[in-house]
């Protein structure tokens, strides 16, 4: 046998031997590892005892967005100056970043609506709620930024352009609550997800009140999927109102020349003179030159107007949450099963770091 085989040989034996002496080590500090594990067990299953009833609202929706066409509405379609043609890929990722924003958030909160009775804008809901949980404004050990102090803070008005900076702050100190900020330790009350093989897409509410979590899954919904719509056919739309307000511009100017000529006509009884046959025959061209002009626009009213309602999306609610909607917290099991597993670790780690001081130093 070579001399490294031998070391190998004794390395594998000191291992060995070490491990023999922490598992030994480990069994007869039971007693202390128990001491350790029993209050972090007991934190864990008071904190799941004492934790709050949730409520969770869940809506699901998809996307039907198939935009595009070929053939000859293309050339059509780029003759009046509009895209040709589309993508036909589902933004969903868009319209989960969309969920998220302030803009979007602003709308959905600043709706009036009526919980328990009582109406009144969905942020001061959720305020009054956070509140009476102590999860509004929570001030922590060293007590919080005095500043912009949003204890019972209440919204009067939905126009952000006018906002105090108190009501500035109060409402970015809503949006983390909607959203979730783990660095302040703030839960989201929205949880938004879709799921790739099908494309449906999932809002959760979740608070403290049944009703609050239905009325804040639903106007989110409603908000967003307005939003997406609108944005998704600004050009379309713009381009389709600026040709009709030209074809109907045309159409009462051919109105108007068919007015005129049928006065000049009552007007002269049958008799005319040249002159009179030179108005006629000048009111003739433009009447049919604006004819042409108003058969052509009308064409391309129509191709707008396709375009327009090919380029919208469809957005279609599948499950909207209904109450009565059934409360529920963390398992007592998943507790008892979290507290043994930190509390054993933590024990178990004192104790082999106990021994590696104890070898180091002898």
């Amino acid at each position: 046998m070579s001399s490294q085989d031998q070391d190998r040989e004794i390395s594998l034996k000191e291992a060995l031997l070490a491990t023999k002496e922490y598992i030994s080590e480990i069994k007869r500090s039971i007693p202390i590892i128990l001491l350790i594990t029993l209050p972090i067990l007991a934190f864990q299953v008071y904190k799941t005892l004492n934790e709050d009833w949730i409520f969770t609202a869940p809506l699901s929706f998809m996307l039907n967005e198939d935009s595009g066409s070929g053939g000859g509405i293309s050339s059509l379609l780029g003759s009046i100056g509009l895209p040709v043609g589309g993508s036909g890929e589902d933004n969903l990722n868009k319209i989960l970043e969309l969920s998220k924003s302030r803009k979007i958030s602003a709308s959905t909160v600043f709706t009036k609506v009526t919980v328990d009775g009582k109406e009144d804008f969905l942020a001061n809901h959720l305020i009054e709620m956070l509140e009476k949980k102590e999860k509004w404004n929570p001030k922590g050990m060293f007590g919080g930024n005095q500043k912009y102090d949003i204890d019972n803070l209440r919204f009067t008005h939905d126009s952000l352009p006018i906002f105090t900076l108190l009501e500035n702050n109060g409402l970015k100190h809503l949006q983390d609550h909607l959203k979730g900020n783990p660095h302040r330790d703030i839960n989201a009350l929205i949880n938004t997800s879709y799921e790739e093989n099908t494309g449906i897409m999932h809002i959760k509410a979740v608070t403290y009140n049944g009703e609050t979590s239905v009325k804040l899954a639903n106007t989110l919904f409603e908000k967003l999927s307005k939003y997406y719509v609108d944005q998704s056919i600004e050009k379309q739309k713009s381009t389709y109102d600026l040709i009709k307000s030209k074809t109907d511009s045309i159409f009462q100017e051919l109105q108007s020349k068919n007015y005129a000529l049928a006065n000049f006509k009552d007007g002269s009884q049958g008799m005319f003179a040249r002159t009179d046959q030179l108005t006629e025959s000048r009111l003739m061209i433009e009447i049919q030159k604006l004819g042409a002009m108003y058969e052509e626009a009308t064409k391309n009213m129509e191709v707008a107007d396709f375009a327009l309602k090919n380029k919208t999306p469809f957005i279609q609610l599948i499950d909207e949450p209904i109450l009565p909607i059934i409360p529920h917290k963390s398992s007592l099991l998943k507790g008892i099963v979290l507290g043994l597993f930190l509390g054993g670790f933590l024990g178990i780690a004192f104790v082999v770091t106990r021994k590696m001081f104890r070898d180091a130093l002898n």
